[in-house]
């Protein structure tokens, strides 16, 4: 089988507080996103997912497809296609936080 595009089946949105040391203050914002990861490969859009991608950065510590709290993932994210790719062999249930200035 071929990998593919996942929709995720949660998405929630969590205002981040943050104190200003320097610069613009900036609204920060997490998105949790929880999907089936099927194949190898698969990947997440993340412009369908959560509305945006302009000023993301994807927290890429890795997925943890067992929810045993260990890494067995990681993420790849390329923003020429908009692709978060979840590589690796294992499938399953897979949880990403994203992270981006809300703008």
């Amino acid at each position: 089988m071929t990998a593919t595009v996942i929709t995720p089946s949660v998405v929630q949105k969590i205002y981040m507080p943050s104190t200003q040391r320097t610069g613009t203050p900036i609204r920060l914002v997490r998105y949790y996103l929880k999907a089936a990861k099927v194949f190898q490969d698969d990947w997440i859009l993340l412009e369908t997912a959560i509305g945006t991608t302009d000023n993301s950065l994807v927290d890429s510590q890795g997925i943890d497809v067992t929810s045993t709290a260990t890494t067995q993932e990681t993420l790849t994210y390329t923003d020429a296609t908009d692709r978060l790719v979840c590589a690796g062999t294992n499938t399953g249930i897979v949880h990403i936080f994203v992270i981006m200035n809300e703008v």
